[in-house]
């Protein structure tokens, strides 16, 4: 894919998005829900600033936001955007900013690709991206950090300072830190990088806690373990559930990776930090329990190694991946087939990413016998 074929399909959440707001009605066909105020993730955040200076903690109580959210955020945001004088006011020029890094993050990620239009089209366009570019949710910008992050790994000082820089802000990406210290070379910067996002873990443990407790589950926007069983009772309280979820994706994890263990898979033509980025992303978050669905935008770091390397498990990856997309939220079929689905996609993802990860371990440790020879 030529640069310029890059820009125009990395533009396409952008057009959709200005076509959703002038034709409200759209909404429904994309697939979401249209909240107002507009971009009411990144409002999330600016009214929280405005709480903060009133001494107000936004984290337990955000009267400041229109719909009385506490933050969703790491508190650095607070405070990272309070001597800026930020407030609600500039809530649609940071939200247009972070779409515009995203879209930037996409074409970097698809420039020089083998083909494979339709296929970034189709994950491009679907619910959990148009989901995450309507919020304005930070996760745009994170997304943007974790491509450098991937693509840097040659330089090994950016991809660490890249990678620190979505932990500080989202702390899930933490679940990258062994893919980038596999492929890293040298390993300093990372393990420099990894004790500083230990530490910050550390500090914001209490205020990890509080996110934890006061922010709601939304079912029908999210995956995730706990929703399968949870879906199967009948019951809207996946919280409940969380053991049987985990228990459901040990057994089928268990199985995945003796599988990939086994697997003598080549990739041979790249992608494979990527995808493992990916991977290690999803996987991590959907052991969590519920997950939000836009999370899902992170799969698509995973497209590249599937163009790159085809074969019959890369093939299923796509398919696995659209689908999850497309049966997501406000999916016209949705429900427990989204579920079922992403059970799936989880078996496969950790599959290939045992295969892969024992594929590059085992060249990384005959590397280090040749030079002791």
């Amino acid at each position: 894919m030529t640069t310029r074929q890059a820009v125009a399909v990395a533009a396409l959440p952008i057009l959709i998005y200005l076509c959703m707001r002038a034709v409200p009605s759209s909404y429904d066909a994309v697939g979401i829900t249209q909240l107002e105020p507009a971009f009411i993730d990144m409002r999330n955040v600016t009214t929280a600033v405005e709480c903060d200076r009133q001494g107000i903690d936004p984290l337990r109580s955000n009267p400041c936001d229109p719909t009385q959210r506490p933050l969703n955020y790491p508190r650095v945001w607070v405070k990272a955007l309070s001597p800026l004088g930020i407030g609600a006011g500039a809530t649609v020029p940071l939200a247009l900013i972070a779409i515009a890094v995203f879209s930037g993050a996409l074409a970097l990620l698809m420039r020089n690709q083998p083909g494979g239009v339709w296929w970034w089209a189709a994950t491009i366009v679907s619910p959990p991206v148009m989901l995450v570019v309507e919020r304005g949710n930070t996760d745009l910008v994170v997304f943007a950090a974790l491509v450098i992050a991937a693509l840097a790994l040659e330089r090994p000082a950016l991809a660490a300072a890249s990678w620190l820089a979505t932990v500080v802000l989202k702390l899930f990406t933490v679940a990258a830190a062994p893919v980038l210290l596999l492929h890293a070379r040298p390993r300093r910067w990372m393990l420099a990088a990894l004790g500083v996002a230990v530490a910050y873990a550390a500090l914001s443990f209490r205020d990890i806690r509080v996110i934890a407790h006061v922010v709601p589950q939304d079912v029908d926007n999210s995956y995730g373990s706990s929703l399968l069983p949870a879906r199967i009772a009948g019951s809207l309280e996946p919280a409940n559930y969380k053991i049987i979820g985990w228990v459901i994706a040990g057994l089928v994890g268990i199985g995945a990776l003796v599988r990939g263990w086994r697997h003598n898979f080549r990739a041979e033509n790249g992608g494979v930090a990527e995808f493992q980025v990916a991977a290690s992303i999803f996987i991590a978050t959907y052991l969590v329990g519920v997950s939000f669905d836009y999370r899902e935008i992170f799969l698509l770091l995973a497209l590249p190694f599937t163009l790159r390397n085809p074969s019959v498990e890369t093939r299923l990856l796509q398919v696995l991946i659209v689908a999850s997309m497309w049966l997501g939220p406000g999916g016209r079929i949705g429900g427990l087939a989204d579920d079922v689905v992403e059970l799936v996609l989880f078996a496969v993802l950790v599959s290939l990413l045992t295969a892969t990860f024992a594929r590059t371990f085992r060249a990384s440790t005959d590397g280090i016998r040749l030079r002791a020879r």
